[in-house]
């Protein structure tokens, strides 16, 4: 079982995505490419976070050429990148090759999920009978020292 620690995602995000020490071997070959390098210099890109947000970006009435209209690519053409929508695609791709355990979109690094109603219902009628409990996987702790302890 994964323990999900919020500030996981933080560090997920921060994490440079040019040789990403998680990433396959198809994303050095991504590295060099004119929409990496656009993606680096117009569009600010350095970690995995800020390739999630290009990737995030609501292009509503997008157009997959050059002179789309939408407002997305009128803002990052603004920024002086030629082609959005292949930097758009460059940063899908990119994301793509990052393994499951490194990529922020991945379900693996969402948190636990809770108990069901039935099963809290459950665990207070065991503790009053004394028997074993469902293991709640969500601890709350208000610091992070408070979730360990030592035998």
């Amino acid at each position: 079982m994964n323990i999900y620690i919020r500030e996981y995602i933080f560090v997920l995000h921060s994490i440079p995505i040019w040789f990403h020490p998680g990433g396959k071997k198809d994303l050095n070959r991504l590295n060099n490419t004119s929409c990496s390098n656009c993606l680096r210099d117009k569009h600010g890109a350095v970690t995995v976070g800020h390739v999630l947000k290009i990737v995030q970006k609501n292009y509503v009435r997008h157009y997959r050429r050059r002179n789309c209209a939408c407002e997305s690519c009128r803002a990052e053409r603004a920024a002086g990148c030629d082609a959005p929508y292949k930097c758009y695609e460059e940063a899908v791709k990119i994301l793509d090759c990052l393994n499951e355990k490194w990529d922020p979109r991945s379900t693996v690094n969402q948190p636990n999920p809770e108990l069901t109603e039935e099963e809290a219902a459950a665990n207070v009628q065991a503790l009053d009978e004394k028997e074993p409990v469902i293991f709640n996987p969500n601890i709350k702790i208000k610091k992070l020292a408070d979730g360990f302890r030592i035998f």
